[in-house]
């Protein structure tokens, strides 16, 4: 039988848990400095659409495939994978808001899966 001091205290650890704070807005902030920080761009020349992530959490790998149009360019599902058209690497400022989105979308999406929801943006 449980004493009540464990009762106690696993009673308030579920609590406490139950009511901890979403991470502040400065908290958020220094995650995704800091996630961004550590992010290595990888290059993948030739990759086809079906190129698996090399499991390093550290690297983002830039899958280049030359068949794909400008819209077809998309993040994997853990962020660690961009397929970009090739045509949007060498586009000018009208594709920026492009490339700009998927790095975007791959960091968010990192942070979702280590930190969960707190920090979505």
């Amino acid at each position: 039988m449980p004493s009540i001091l464990v009762t106690a205290t696993l009673s308030f650890g579920m609590a406490f848990a139950a009511t901890a704070s979403a991470p502040s807005a400065a908290q958020c902030a220094r995650i995704r400095i800091d996630m961004f920080n550590a992010m290595k761009p990888t290059l993948v020349l030739g990759a086809g659409k079906d190129l698996v992530a090399d499991q390093d959490p550290d690297t983002l790998q830039l899958a280049v495939i030359d068949d794909y149009e400008i819209g077809d360019s998309r993040v994997s599902d853990d962020g660690q994978v961009i397929y970009i058209a090739r045509k949007l690497l060498h586009g000018d400022d009208s594709t920026n808001s492009a490339r700009l989105a998927l790095f975007r979308k791959a960091l968010e999406l990192r942070i979702r899966l280590k930190y969960g929801d707190g920090c979505s943006g």
